[in-house]
C-alpha cells in the first residue's frame, strides 16, 4: 500500500508540471485547477498515509481520527473529495 500511494502522489505531482499554460487556467478558474502549491501540500499528506496505518503507540480512534484528519486536510487543498466516512453529524444521527 505505501508503494502504491506513494507512487499516486508522486504522479500528480508530476502531472501538474505537464499542463500547458496551467498558471493561465488556474487564473481563469475555468477548471477548477488548484494552486500548484497546494498540489504539493497534497503530495505531502498523500504520503503520510501511506506510512503505518497505526503506530505502536496510537490507539485505533486515534489512528481513524489522524487518517480522517489528512484526508480532509487534502480535499481542502484539492477540488476533490476524500472522506469516505461520515461525518460527526451524521454518526450522531445514526
Amino acid at each position: 500500500m505505501h508503494k502504491r500511494i506513494a507512487g499516486l502522489s508522486a504522479q500528480l505531482r508530476s502531472c501538474v508540471y505537464l499542463i500547458p499554460f496551467y498558471t493561465f487556467l488556474f487564473t481563469l478558474k475555468v477548471f477548477g485547477l488548484p494552486k500548484r502549491g497546494n498540489i504539493l501540500l497534497a503530495c505531502r499528506k498523500s504520503n503520510t498515509l501511506s506510512y503505518p496505518l497505526q503506530y505502536a503507540d496510537e490507539k485505533p480512534r486515534d489512528t481513524e481520527k489522524r487518517i480522517e484528519k489528512t484526508l480532509k486536510d487534502i480535499s481542502k487543498l484539492l477540488p476533490i473529495e476524500t472522506t469516505y466516512m461520515l461525518d460527526e453529524e451524521i454518526r450522531k444521527e445514526t
